[in-house]
Formats: structure tokens, sequence, C-alpha cells
């Protein structure tokens, strides 16, 4: 019952949300969305960035969405990776 263009376009949703956040220096919002060392990066950037005082970024669109890997592993779980493409 999967649905590889009802995945890409929750994939393409999550990424503009993670993003923006990120843009914004949201941490807020952006915390619950990444996994722990992912937001502990994230973090550290975002505060670099506000000690440098530079301006955050701003996704402007995704060009292109694709699945490139799927699998089940031994306990069922489906694992898919994706490929988001964009333009700063």
């Amino acid at each position: 019952s999967f649905d590889p263009r009802g995945f890409l376009q929750g994939a393409r949703a999550a990424y503009e949300m993670i993003v923006a956040a990120f843009g914004r220096g949201d941490r807020e919002a952006l915390k619950p969305l990444l996994d722990t060392d992912v937001y502990e990066a994230w973090d550290a950037a975002i505060t670099e960035r506000e000690a440098n005082g530079a301006e955050g970024m701003q996704l402007l669109r995704i060009r292109k969405a694709e699945i490139s890997d799927a699998s089940l592993d031994e306990t069922g779980m489906a694992r898919v990776t994706s490929r988001l493409h964009n333009e700063p």
C-alpha cells in the first residue's frame, strides 16, 4: 500500500518546514523535526549565524524529488531514502 507520490509530497513538505525553521532560526519548530545529533549541529549553525549577524537562508523551490532507495528490514520496517534537489 506504499504510495511513492504521496511519500514524496510528504518528504517535500517536511523538508520545506525544516529549511524554513532553520532559516528563521526557529529552534522550537526545528527540534521535533530532527534527530538529536542533527538538531545539535543545526542549532550550532544557527548560533554561529546569530553571532556573526548573518542572514538566514531561504528555500526558493524544490526542483526535483525522487526516491533513491527503499528496503524492508528484518522487522518489516520500511526504509526509504529520498533526494530533494533545490535552488537556493
